[in-house]
């Protein structure tokens, strides 16, 4: 916005610039430029508020450490933030306290131990089996079964490794010919099954419903810390959904029986030969179109459910019926790369990392029919080169969206950076920012609990996000960068005189100002220009000296409290032209 003030140097009046507000965020759509004056290339570790001013954002508060081996992050209804520990008691639940995170004993799929077991048996054999009388070495769990049959005295086992539970689960060297009335013999299943991450959970009837992923590839359920065993491989994300459990995986949409979560399917049939159908079942998600093959994700969109591949986006109405399942739309390239960055927003939005960016499936006419929207647009260039780069090596499949329960900003969770969307819609306000937290945040690691946003780190450390008693600051730092400027006339040499800013911050603390003035170069070189500690409108411009086409400031903080940057003005007069 151009303004007036006084005399100038340079043969013309001093004029003046105001960007009275950022409320755009961070915008990359166009070049640094040719990009509007109030849209920003870079603001870190800040939001923009519902009046468009920039504000550092709070601290990440250390909370406490989770215990060793524990596994994710997850929360319940009532706010109870809580951590997975295999080798523990199955279903055991210690609540957390002001100090500590909550645990849920499991016991693993390999009976909580990461050794490989080795059995030596003593039984007898009769022709091709073998009856097993003695029993040393621990117990077995059976190959990739979860809680499989153990091998006790009196268990029946054939020769060639089919044991009780299933094909070529273990194996008693003895020839199928031999005939001696006792033999020893040594089974070993392979290395036990450990879980390695968390993949997804939900919360059924107020108890958490978790899925983690084995290290033998295989996908394995608990409900309230207890393996769901008819549910392996029937979902590496679920959601509760209409009395049940929903879980996507491959090609299929799996269910739970109606208001139980732990039976995924009917029960055998009675001595007349009849089903007592439970509801539960799935659904070929695949066979309906060729580009969902690859399930990732599902999420509530109106009235019906979006269920996400790689590729596509299908709609279904879901019934606890399931014989009034119906499909209703295809949506092509809504595709997602990342199972928990699909979240609902408020009742008409669902947002999703997608192959070219963040998008949300939006309403595009009264009758709700779905269209992808382009909300993540202002920054797709970062996200697509954070695709490029991260997407091979599996980087971009832990990206977890969130809501903040206190300020309604949307956050898109990765290891190393967390992308906020605020979002205001009386203001028109949608803008983007970045947080860099000064940890690495684990895969399935971000959840929330009002008022808390809990991020996990790599090395066990707990950090929460929010308050109840009021924000707290630290003193990370905070910087924004401007596009470079040319007050619309890009092509009129100037003489930049001067620089004022409305802005607040902490006694003490200052806001740190550099400007370049020469476009050309690759790496924009920042000069020195001023520091702040606090608004300059009633001290006088502070004094400035440069010449050229276009400016570009470079605003950055770091120190304790709060700090808010409002308004900049630039005080320049036109170039005398020969």
């Amino acid at each position: 916005m151009p303004g007036q003030r006084g005399g100038g140097a340079g043969g013309g009046a001093s004029l003046y610039y105001e960007i009275a507000n950022f409320q755009a965020g961070m915008d990359l759509r166009k070049s640094a430029l040719t990009a509007p004056a109030g849209t920003l290339r870079m603001l870190q570790n800040g939001d923009i508020t519902q009046g468009g001013e920039i504000e550092k954002r709070p601290a990440f508060q250390f909370w406490c450490t989770a215990p060793p081996g524990s596994i994710g992050v997850c929360t319940d209804n009532n706010g109870n933030v809580y951590t997975h520990l295999p080798g523990d008691v199955a279903g055991a639940i210690t609540p957390p306290t002001d100090t500590s995170i909550g645990v849920i004993g499991i016991v693993g799929p390999g009976g909580g131990t990461s050794t490989q077991v080795t059995l030596q048996i003593q039984g007898t054999i009769s022709q091709t089996t073998f009856t097993a009388n003695v029993v040393t070495g621990g117990s077995l769990i059976v190959g990739s079964t979860l809680q499989g049959p153990t091998v006790t005295p009196g268990t029946v086992i054939n020769a060639f490794g089919s044991g009780a539970g299933g094909a070529g689960t273990y194996t008693v060297n003895i020839s199928q010919l031999s005939s001696p009335t006792s033999a020893s013999g040594v089974t070993t299943p392979g290395s036990t099954v450990v879980l390695q991450s968390q993949l997804s959970y939900d919360v059924f009837n107020g108890q958490i419903y978790a899925v983690f992923q084995g290290s033998n590839g295989h996908v394995y359920h608990y409900y309230n810390g207890v393996g769901v065993a008819g549910a392996i491989d029937k979902g590496t994300k679920i959601r509760t959904y209409k009395e049940k459990i929903y879980g996507v995986q491959g090609r299929n949409l799996y269910f739970s029986a109606v208001g139980d979560p732990t039976t995924w399917q009917d029960p055998p049939p009675d001595s007349s030969g009849n089903v007592a159908h439970n509801g539960s079942g799935f659904i070929n998600i695949g066979a309906n179109d060729a580009d969902s093959e690859d399930l990732r994700s599902m999420e509530v969109y109106y009235d019906k459910m979006a269920i996400f591949s790689a590729l596509s986006c299908q709609l279904w109405f879901l019934d606890p019926d399931p014989s009034l399942n119906q499909y209703y739309q295809t949506l092509r390239d809504a595709g997602t790369l990342s199972p928990n960055s699909v979240r609902q927003y408020v009742a008409n939005d669902v947002y999703f990392l997608g192959t070219h960016g963040i998008r949300s499936l939006r309403a595009r006419d009264l009758t709700t029919t779905a269209a992808v929207a382009d909300v993540g647009s202002p920054i797709d260039p970062v996200i697509q080169d954070l695709i490029d780069t991260r997407e091979a090596s599996g980087g971009m499949a832990w990206t977890t969206a969130l809501l903040s329960p206190r300020t309604g900003r949307i956050w898109l969770v990765m290891y190393d950076q967390i992308y906020i969307l605020s979002n205001w819609a009386s203001p028109n306000i949608s803008a983007w920012s970045v947080y860099i937290p000064e940890f690495t945040i684990d895969n399935g690691g971000a959840v929330f609990a009002d008022p808390y946003v809990v991020l996990r780190a790599t090395d066990g450390r707990i950090f929460r996000f929010g308050s109840t008693g009021g924000l707290v600051y630290d003193d990370c730092p905070v910087s924004f960068t401007t596009p470079f400027l040319s007050f619309d006339k890009p092509a009129t040499f100037k003489f930049y005189q001067g620089f004022d800013a409305i802005c607040s911050n902490d006694p003490g603390s200052t806001w740190n100002v550099q400007a370049s003035f020469d476009p050309t170069q690759a790496t924009t070189p920042f000069d020195q220009i001023c520091v702040l500690d606090g608004s300059t409108i009633m001290d006088g411009r502070i004094p400035i000296s440069g010449r050229g086409t276009h400016i570009q400031l470079q605003i950055t903080h770091q120190a304790p409290g709060p700090a808010t940057f409002s308004k900049l003005f630039i005080h320049y007069a036109p170039a005398e032209t020969s």
